[in-house]
């Protein structure tokens, strides 16, 4: 996937990498860093002291065996020196503890050196780091700090009270248990960090996966995708889009005053600032919007473009997301279809206009015997619906958005005079099944029409109420004006109703439904739809299951809008 204004994927990022490789640390583990700081924290402000003393100690010759503090005083820094060049990935928490030990021997010695010193005082460094150790070595510390403390008060040979035997004692005690304690609240801290980390790299991971999936899919598409931000910058755009943009001029540049672009039914030139990428990036959104890229009379691209807007999760404006697709050979094949329907059924229409015409002479001649004359009147029905066949596949050749023009001539005239007549068509059919045609509702309602065209519609609506109908059933028509359309015509039957996986495709050019029609060419609601459209109208239904469907045709009752049947969809061919 192509991304815009150099944004990277998360994966992408050093940041992203570094997350992946560091937040997922178990808990209860020791890494080398974490051991090399916790010694060097411990060990180096001791050693600042320790200098600090030795500096006091020898300038003011306080010191009542130098040697033995000096001994001391090198075991310290021994010990510092050690936290630099020990291996302490060699070890566990157990082995850290060597240095702080050596500290508290040491420590014991520069007090031996100089009882009047104070330098018990520095039991408080390595007290708190063994307690930070874990319970054994805070354990340790509380037994062997006070006891080696008591031994060398008992050995100095001074005189001393209870308070001064027990307050130090005590209050290395309370630092060592406060260490504890505050190491215990850390490491279960650090584990919550820990297992919340693990738990976002696997989303992350999870993440990246799921992106590397999406990149690929829209990759693999055969339409374009883009993405705008809301002040009109590319996020991103799949190979698709891409390929479109080097193929199509003009395609993604809403200021290219040069680019020749023209609407959807190929002839009309409209500005590039009307192109479906300049309308996107204003803001407005739009679905299976139609443009030609290219003069009519050179080559030429179909496009069909669909634009959405997108929010964050907050509901503010995040952008547009763009679908672009090349449906010229779509087009191109669609129109070549139409015109060989066209033509195929023209072609078929002379034959069987003779063949009809010389079964109706047969039909005439009385000497025929009366199972010839029923053969004859069975091929007679049966060449009457070829014809219809042939008619309904024409008108629908004639209707196609990509096809010859078919126009209707409008005139001024009274609804109910259709319905009657195509009424009282049907009751013989009708009756055949013991349906009864209820046209009681059946008002007056001028429209301005084209009577053969809105015929059909009657006729293909009745129809379908007879055939979808059940056997004893009831088709009721009622007409009238509505305040809102002008007319108003509405077919109702009793029969099983639509099921509702047939629904969205009522209205589909060769789409059956329904259990009882086995014949018929599926192009009846479709081709009525079309032919109402063209009027200005609107043809809806309702159903419900067990129970029967209802059919209503909304009319402008004087229209002056009546348009040609290749628009009912607002595109046709170049």
């Amino acid at each position: 996937m192509k991304r815009g204004n150099g944004i990277a994927s998360p994966a992408e990022t050093p940041r992203g990498e570094w997350a992946l490789a560091h937040i997922g640390r178990r808990s209860g583990t020791y890494d080398d860093a974490d051991r090399a700081r916790s010694a060097l924290l411990n060990q180096v402000p001791l050693c600042a002291v320790v200098l600090v003393i030795v500096i006091l100690e020898f300038a003011g010759g306080a010191t009542a065996d130098p040697g033995f503090f000096l001994l001391g005083v090198l075991l310290i820094f021994a010990s510092a020196g050690a936290t630099l060049i020990v291996p302490w990935d060699r070890g566990g928490p157990l082995f850290i503890a060597v240095i702080p030990l050596i500290d508290v021997f040491a420590i014991a010695i520069l007090r031996a050196a100089s009882p009047a010193g104070g330098y018990g005082l520095l039991w408080v460094f390595p007290a708190m780091w063994l307690g930070s150790l874990g319970l054994a070595l805070f354990i340790t510390s509380v037994i062997v700090i006070p006891a080696l403390y008591w031994t060398l008060l008992v050995f100095s040979g001074t005189i001393f009270g209870l308070f001064s035997a027990f307050v130090l004692p005590v209050v290395l005690c309370a630092v060592s248990y406060a260490s504890f304690t505050a190491s215990r609240r850390f490491t279960a801290q650090r584990a919550l960090t820990v297992s919340r980390s693990e738990v976002l790299a696997g989303a992350l991971t999870r993440a990246h996966r799921h992106e590397r999936l999406v990149t690929d899919v829209l990759d693999a598409v055969d339409f374009g995708v883009v993405r705008f931000t809301a002040s009109g910058d590319v996020t991103f755009m799949n190979d698709s889009y891409c390929r479109l943009v080097d193929t199509i001029p003009g395609l993604s540049d809403a200021d290219d005053m040069a680019a020749d672009l023209y609407a959807s039914d190929g002839t009309t030139k409209i500005s590039p600032r009307d192109s479906s990428i300049a309308r996107a990036l204003r803001g407005e959104f739009f679905d299976r919007d139609l443009l030609w890229h290219g003069r009519p009379t050179a080559r030429r691209w179909a496009v069909r473009s669909t634009a959405r807007k997108i929010r964050d999760e907050r509901g503010l404006d995040a952008g547009t997301v763009v679908i672009v697709q090349d449906v010229t050979a779509e087009l191109t094949a669609q129109r070549a279809r139409d015109e060989l329907i066209a033509s195929i059924s023209h072609e078929l229409r002379t034959p069987l206009t003779s063949l009809m015409g010389h079964l109706e002479l047969a039909l005439d001649d009385h000497q025929l015997s009366a199972r010839t004359h029923e053969n004859l009147t069975v091929a007679g029905r049966s060449g009457d619906r070829l014809g219809e066949i042939v008619a309904e596949v024409l008108a629908a050749s004639r209707a196609s958005r990509l096809s010859l023009d078919m126009t209707i001539s409008p005139e001024d005239l009274d609804v109910a005079t259709l319905l009657l007549r195509s009424a009282e068509e049907f009751r013989p059919i009708a009756a055949d099944r013991a349906i009864t045609i209820n046209v009681d509702g059946v008002r007056s309602a001028h429209v301005t029409a084209d009577p053969v065209r809105l015929r059909q519609v009657f006729d293909n609506l009745i129809s379908n109420a007879i055939e979808f109908n059940r056997d004893g059933g009831l088709v009721t028509i009622v007409s009238g004006e509505d305040s809102e359309w002008g007319t108003t015509i509405t077919v109702h039957d009793t029969g099983v109703g639509i099921p509702l996986a047939a629904q969205e495709r009522l209205f589909d050019r060769f789409f059956r439904g329904g259990a009882r029609k086995t014949g018929g060419t599926g192009l009846g609601l479709s081709i009525s739809r079309d032919i109402v459209r063209a009027h200005s109208g609107e043809i809806s239904f309702s159903t419900d299951l067990g129970s029967g469907s209802s059919f209503t045709v909304h009319l402008p009752a004087r229209a002056g809008a009546v348009e040609k049947l290749t628009r009912s969809d607002g595109e046709s061919a170049p």
